[in-house]
């Protein structure tokens, strides 16, 4: 006795030693500690003397040792299932419960992320301990609604947060619950709620709402309603949202500390499977049965749990969605994803965003993603390219995954397996609390489902049926109901063994194998349970029908096999083949009405016998024989499943309709047929119109027109997409429609238009449309049909609630949704309507994704600009940004419409000129901007009418601005001006009078000022004192040209340069005035010409800002008249430069003018390239543009022909291949090379032959053939590279600092930042770097030819920086070369450039250093190591952010003098100009320290030098972000900040 006491004590203390030995430990791991753990619980539990242990011990022996990092240390798979054994053992010692197990994850981990939500419903991510307070608000909530009774809840909604989170309180706080199929018809409803009495249900859309609400009718039940989304009429139901607000702490806290608790063993959740009839067969778990489940799944899957992150896609009311997917996040103290839409577009769009590390789902599903790693890999050549091909798929840490419910090929798990993807097959059942059954990790065996889990005993009875008893195998509830108890194993009452009904063959390896079913039950393809027996008897007794067999095991959906009676009398009123399948067609589509979906039959087929029993198609008791009826009619049923669509044509279009959406629909394939224009159900009234029209090229599918690149509709993706379906009634009546957000539109545009002859039809009942949960897209689409369609009376009526939601809406896709039927909106009736739209649309702030299209205003005919929305546009603050896009519209419209336009467009365009001009009145400081556009409407000839009234606005603007300045000024301003003249002396007395009268003027001069240098840049009064010297400018052109200076009391200083007419202004001084209007401000190559000031027919005077400048061919005369030897002195380069530049004024004039003319006739006399901004000096004489051809011919007189005739030597320097330079200085590669290809064309057909020049042909064809290989350096570069170098000259002993300073200077006035960036390294390679040590030069070069070959990589891409780097020796370089690598950067960077990676496949490193608030120095750099970035996710899993690594993600990290990771950033590209930060982290050691906002700053100079304009991240902690400039933007859905 005494020796077995001593040896109870040790086991006692050895298991307490141990454990505190095995925490003391961690993170290290110690496989044979964790042996010896499980060795001694197991000798506690054989002697039988477990009492002796603390109940805090074996607490912390489940908590401890339940992890993934001590399991994988056990010797797998039998120490593993010794260990479950204890655990059981254990549970039931303390009667260890779901809310034990829930709360010491709490405590592990209070700030992990527990669930996440990317529904539209709610969003958001909470923490384990912020879903503990929920949970307890939700539980409190029930006890207090269901007083005094007991709270029985049922939850009759799809997958959501709060219906998981209402399902975990009434498991964790003791309150039955079943969670219900959401396809249960009221029939099942009122079954369940009279079995279980029901008090209390959860449902999430207005459909079940509906149906609850004819329960309550029907029965007389009394429950309460609770809905997970605000629902109008909200008299019959309560929303869960508004209760849990109500609710008093305190109160809840006293009424769960008062509840009565299950017991461990007590019934305590019901769940409902399809039982053999079709009538739901409630399943009855205890406590012990889900908890004992999760400890039985961590024994068996020993790797998962470490960083495990889920996605919701298995329903909440079948086992692996609630007790694997759910509870398992639990157990596995993991993060749960909830993603609203279970289809296979929105699975695939979050594996790279969310990044799960498992995955449970049915067959179907991991047939579509092995499908489509498949196509990725297909152009894939190495095993690398196909695993990172792969990866994008499926995202980087995926590495587990269950199928689960039906049969899956043994291929799919081979070709996971080969990309790291351990895919587990297995068997189980509702009653078996999910899986009974798995293959072991890593030990697939083909065709088989694997060995039993831990806690179960399976045996095969003689017959082969697979039975099962253990911990985890529930009861039916007529066995075991509400208060019963289900005992433990080993306890009387406990030998209870469940029939499986499955016919199973054990292999020698211990692997069970399926062979058969016994039961009347199937799964289909998406593992949802069909019972063939209850949809076969509906066909029972009725006439005609002799014997039926339903298909569709592991199919798509279910199919029909008839034997029919032909002797029916029934089928007499059906004559011939025809009118025989009719009547089936109407038998069928009636039975369907009280079927599910998924139980629905979709097509059928004729049998020309019966089953027989000499075919063993029937038992000797009459049943079916399945297997052999499947094998006996295999083609017949190959022939029924060979489409998964129904195909219909017509002479227009081919029309498809998936079968999942017959199914939907309650019908079959044989329902359908296209009528006239409509697709029509026979023997209803429904149809739908689906035609081509002929008129606008697009189809008219329901209410709506839709373009597609194709004449395929496949109205599967119009019922999936919202952007298809929403706003269109009749579409959205016909089909059932889902919320398929991420389904691709594929050959369908998102833009609709709305049919005028539909529009206003007043006659529609606006139903929601079937299947959507999101009651916010239910009311768009409601509005939104409402303004097309209603009355007058509706549609005005639903015009705020609209605008409220195109405002407030959050949801991004919503948004888009929102902006695009408004831009629809242009064809409807009412101009009020269209007003209002094209206002929003207008004055809208940019989206994401969404670039709208107003064309369609325009293109109607119809009256989209009124007097009143003329004025609210007016007055709004349209930003620049806006009003050069609606200019960049307006141009696009001179382009692209039909001219001359109809009256009703010419109308509208009228209404656009009054909405310029009434804007620049309000806003005069855009009115420069505006008259150039009524310029440029003035000079668009294609339509006199409007083309006059353009200029009647334009002149009517320079009058009102005029009186306003008239009444401004003094009323002796004429006399004073006169007094104030210092009219040059070289002037003649007639040309001084004239000039007098002119510029004595009362406006004329004011008028000047004001638009040659802006509205608030000037007081009126100023003229009355100011001095003003008129002064002689020479022209080319004739008239008085004078430059006239007005230097006020105040020392303001004011230059024009004034032209006076000798002859009175004809049509051909007024197009020359137009044009200079509109190529003064264009909104792509700006200040070509000084800004055109006054124009006064009356004073045959126009006015220009006056800007001081050497013409060009005073240059090239300069150039050519150098004492000495010409050649020496200018080197052929400054030529080049000089040339290059002025032709490529002529480029840009010619463009702006949209190739219609060649200003100035390409004269050198009239062209400066000096300054900041190379330009025209007058627009002189306009030349008609003809083509390419014409323009050169002009060059080459002007630049070339006449040089060579005056300077002869001069033809051994200029090169005619600088006019092609220049195209390429003006325009962008693919513009330049499009210009050239067609010169080239025009000098096939006509060449050039120039005397010392040769073929102009050959010249452009070698150029051609040479730039595909050496792109062009820009004159701009040239002429840094040479003011650098004459600055140098006089300046040799300049300083490291100065050098730099006269670099940036330079690079700032060239506007070499918003260039490609290989043209700054150059001028830093030829300027500051220009005398470094060969090894930089060497480096430098190589650096520029990697950036030439690949012109779309930034130089941070290169390794070669890093050569550079390591080859300058002072301390002063290394930092001009930071600043060369990261020119934005508001601060010098501390950088430090590193190579990584094997030879060939090398990445640079950028690092630099942050410092914290204690002045310690720590790395921050990029990394592309998995150990590193396994770090970083480790931290962020740590710190609360569950999905940062991705394919996508780009990854800083923060490392210590150790290498230690201890924070980072990670981070994924959006756009070349938009990145979104996942996530910032500091380890939590280095908290408060400094370093998060110091990363964030270093991140934002890395992103603004990378030319990226906008950061967007979480709202998680918004004012750490909002510190540093973030803010918060609903359309963007994210804190923002904007770097540009």
């Amino acid at each position: 006795m005494t020796e077995t006491k001593d040896l109870l004590i040790e086991s006692k203390f050895s298991l307490e030693e141990l454990l505190d030995s095995w925490a003391a430990q961690l993170p290290a791991t110690n496989p044979r500690l964790a042996e010896n753990i499980v060795t001694v619980a197991s000798r506690l539990l054989v002697t039988g003397q477990v009492d002796n242990l603390n109940p805090e011990t074996i607490r912390t022996y489940l908590n401890l040792t339940s992890t993934s990092v001590f399991l994988k240390c056990l010797p797998y798979p039998e120490k593993n299932w010794e260990w479950a054994e204890t655990c059981f053992a254990f549970i039931q010692k303390i009667n260890y419960n779901l809310l034990d197990l829930f709360e010491d994850r709490v405590i592990e981990n209070p700030d992990r992320v527990l669930f996440i939500d990317l529904s539209s419903l709610r969003g958001g991510q909470w923490t384990y301990s912020e879903i503990a307070s929920y949970l307890r608000l939700l539980a409190g909530c029930f006890y207090l609604l269901a007083a005094p009774d007991e709270p029985k809840v049922a939850i009759f909604s799809e997958n959501h947060f709060d219906s998981a989170c209402s399902d975990l309180a009434c498991l964790f706080y003791d309150i039955l619950v079943t969670p219900l199929n959401p396809s249960f018809n009221l029939e099942n409803l009122e079954f369940i709620f009279n079995q279980l009495k029901i008090n209390i249900v959860i449902t999430d859309n207005l459909e079940r709402l509906k149906l609850l609400r004819q329960l309550k009718q029907k029965t007389g039940l009394n429950f309460e309603i609770l809905t997970l989304q605000r629902m109008e009429p909200a008299s019959s139901s309560r929303y869960l949202g508004e209760q849990i607000r109500t609710l008093n702490p305190k109160e809840i806290d006293e009424v769960l500390d008062r509840r009565p608790r299950f017991r461990l063993t007590q019934v305590s959740t019901v769940m409902y499977t399809s039982g053999s009839t079709g009538v739901p067969k409630g399943v009855s778990f205890s406590t012990y049965h889900l908890i004992s489940k999760r400890f039985a799944r961590g024994a068996a899957l020993p790797a998962v749990g470490q960083d495990e992150v889920l996605l919701s896609f298995l329903p909440l009311y079948h086992t692996f969605g609630r007790y694997f997917e759910l509870l398992g996040s639990v157990f596995w103290r993991g993060t749960y994803v909830f993603s609203g839409n279970p289809s296979i577009d929105t699975l695939l769009s979050l594996f790279p965003r969310i990044n799960p590390t498992g995955l449970v789902s049915v067959p179907i599903r991991w047939v579509q993603i092995y499908e489509r790693c498949r196509q990725a890999i297909a152009g894939a050549r190495t095993e690398d390219e196909k695993r990172e091909a792969v990866r994008k798929v499926v995202g980087s840490r995926l590495h587990w995954g269950i199928s689960a419910a039906g049969y899956l090929e043994p291929r799919v798990f081979h070709f996971l397996a080969r990309y790291g993807i351990d895919l587990i097959s297995g068997f189980g059942l509702t009653e078996t609390t999910g899986g009974l059954t798995m293959t072991l990790p890593g030990r697939y065996v083909d065709d088989t489902q694997g060995c039993s889990l831990p806690g179960v005993e399976l045996k095969l009875s003689p017959e082969g049926e697979l039975l099962a008893r253990g911990h985890y195998i529930a009861r039916y509830l007529e066995d075991k109901g509400p208060g019963d108890d289900i005992p433990y194993p080993g306890t009387p009452g406990s030998d209870y063994w469940l029939r499986t009904g499955d016919i199973f063959e054990l292999l020698p390896n211990g692997y069970f194998r399926l062979v058969d079913r016994i039961k009347d039950i199937y799964k289909n393809n998406r593992g949802q349970t069909v019972a063939p027996r209850k949809v076969e008897d509906k066909f029972k007794s009725v006439p005609g029908f002799k014997n039926v067999f339903l298909v569709g095991d592991g199919k798509p959906y279910n199919a029909l096999l008839i034997v029919p009676d032909t002797s029916a009398p029934e089928l007499t009123g059906f004559p011939g083949q025809e009118g025989e399948r009719e009547y089936y067609k109407r038998i069928i589509e009636a039975a369907n009405l009280s079927l599910a979906p998924y139980e629905r039959v979709i097509k059928f087929a004729l049998l020309d016998r019966d089953f027989s029993r000499e075919k063993g198609e029937l038992t000797a008791k009459g049943s079916f024989n399945r297997k052999k009826i499947v094998a006996n009619f295999a083609d017949l049923i190959e022939e029924l499943y060979k489409k998964d669509y129904l195909g219909l044509s017509s002479r227009d279009f081919n029309l498809k309709l998936p079968f999942w959406l017959i199914r939907d629909l309650g019908l079959i394939e044989e329902d359908f047929s296209l009528e006239g224009g409509r697709l029509v159900i026979a023997g209803r009234e429904a149809s739908l119109t689906i035609r081509y029209d002929q008129e606008s090229k697009k189809f008219l599918v329901g209410d709506l027109f839709y373009e597609t690149k194709d004449r395929t509709i496949d109205l599967g993706l119009f019922a999936r997409q919202p952007l298809l379906w929403g706003g269109n009634p009749s579409l959205a009546k016909f089909l059932v429609c889902r919320e398929g957000w991420d389904t691709p539109l594929g050959n369908v545009s998102n833009r609709v238009w709305l049919p005028p002859d539909r529009a206003m039809s007043g006659q529609r009942d606006f139903l929601p449309p079937k299947g959507i949960s999101d009651l916010t897209l239910v009311k768009v689409h409601e509005l939104i049909s409402r303004l097309f369609f209603g009355s007058e009376e509706e549609a005005l009526g639903a015009m705020n609630e609209f605008e409220k939601l195109f405002n407030q809406a959050e949801n991004l896709r919503l948004s888009i949704l929102i902006r695009l039927r408004l831009e629809a909106l242009a064809n409807h009736p009412l101009e009020k309507i269209r007003c209002w739209a094209y206002r929003l649309l207008l004055l809208d702030q940019p989206l994401p994704e969404y670039t709208p299209s107003l064309s369609a205003f325009v293109e109607s005919g119809l009256i989209f600009l009124n007097e009143e929305s003329i004025e609210e546009i007016s007055s709004s603050a349209l930003g620049g940004g806006q009003f050069e896009a609606l200019r960049r519209r307006l141009a696009n419209y001179r382009k692209s419409l039909n001219w001359p336009a109809s009256a009703g467009t010419v109308s509208q365009f009228l209404y656009i000129f009054k909405l310029l001009s009434d804007f620049a009145t309000i806003h005069p400081e855009f009115s420069s901007e505006v008259i150039a556009e009524l310029a440029s409407w003035a000079l668009h000839r294609k339509d006199q009418a409007l083309s006059s009234e353009a200029l009647k606005i334009m002149e009517n603007l320079y009058n009102i601005f005029r009186l306003r300045l008239k009444v401004k000024l003094p009323d002796d301003i004429k006399e004073r001006i006169a007094g104030n003249l210092q009219i040059g002396s070289d002037f003649s007395r007639s040309e001084r009078r004239l000039i007098s009268e002119t510029l004595s003027d009362p406006t004329f001069l004011a008028e000047s000022i004001f638009f040659a240098y802006g509205f608030n840049a000037f007081n009126p009064e100023e003229l009355a004192s100011g001095e003003i010297r008129v002064s002689r400018v020479a022209s080319i052109y004739p008239g008085l040209h004078l430059r006239v200076c007005l230097n006020t009391s105040q020392g303001d200083h004011y230059d024009l340069r004034v032209e006076i007419l000798k002859r009175r202004f004809s049509q051909s001084i007024m197009d020359k005035m137009l044009w200079h209007l509109c190529l003064s401000e264009d909104f792509n190559y700006p200040r070509l010409l000084p800004r055109l000031a006054s124009w006064r027919p009356d004073l045959k005077a126009i006015s220009y800002r006056f800007f001081s400048r050497l013409n060009v061919s005073e240059r090239i005369r300069d150039y050519a008249t150098r004492s000495g030897s010409p050649i020496s002195l200018v080197t052929p380069q400054e030529w080049r430069m000089l040339y290059i530049g002025a032709m490529g004024v002529v480029f840009r004039a010619v463009a702006a003018s949209d190739f219609r003319i060649i200003p100035g006739q390409g004269l050198p006399e009239n062209i400066c390239v000096d300054g900041e901004h190379p330009g025209l000096i007058e627009l002189g004489e306009i030349k008609q543009y003809k083509g390419p051809l014409s323009l050169a011919r002009l060059l080459i007189e002007n630049f070339y022909q006449k040089v060579v005739a005056a300077y002869p030597w001069a033809g051994k320097i200029i090169d005619l291949s600088w006019i092609f330079d220049a195209c390429f200085e003006v325009w962008e590669e693919k513009q330049a090379l499009n210009f050239l290809e067609e010169f080239f064309h025009e000098l096939q057909q006509e060449d050039i032959e120039l005397e010392g020049f040769g073929s102009f042909r050959f010249q452009l064809e070698s150029y051609l053939s040479e730039i595909r290989q050496n792109p062009v350096m820009p004159v701009s570069v040239l002429t840094a590279i040479r003011k650098y170098k004459e600055w140098e000259i006089s300046n040799g002993q300049a300083t490291p600092f100065e050098r730099e300073k006269k670099v940036i200077e330079l690079i700032n006035e060239f506007r070499l930042n918003s260039r490609p960036e290989l043209l700054r390294f150059y001028v830093y390679r030829h300027t500051y770097f220009s005398s470094a040590p060969a090894e930089v030069i060497v480096a430098f070069e190589k650096l520029l030819d990697r950036m030439k070959s690949q012109p779309d990589k930034m130089a941070i891409q290169f390794v070669e920086l890093s050569e550079i780097q390591s080859n300058l020796e002072s301390e002063e370089d290394r930092q001009v070369f930071s600043r060369m690598v990261f020119p934005r950067a508001t601060e010098t960077k501390d950088l430090d450039l590193a190579k990584t990676g094997e030879s060939g496949r090398e990445k640079l490193i950028i690092k630099s250093t942050v410092t914290d608030r204690q002045g310690n120095q720590l790395t921050f750099r990029e990394s592309y190591e998995p150990a590193e970035i396994g770090q970083l996710y480790h931290l962020f899993l740590l710190d609360n952010y569950p999905r940062v690594i991705s394919q996508q993600n780009h990854n800083l990290v923060l490392v210590d003098d150790d290498g230690l990771v201890i924070g980072g950033i990670c981070f994924r590209n959006l756009s070349s100009e938009v990145v979104f930060m996942e996530g910032i982290v500091v380890a939590r050691g280095y908290k408060q320290k400094g370093l998060g906002r110091a990363m964030l700053r270093d991140f934002i100079e890395r992103m603004r030098n990378s030319g990226v304009k906008l950061v967007m991240t979480h709202y998680l902690i918004p004012f750490f972000f909002m510190k540093e400039g973030f803010v918060l933007d609903k359309r963007w859905g994210a804190l923002v900040k904007y770097l540009s």
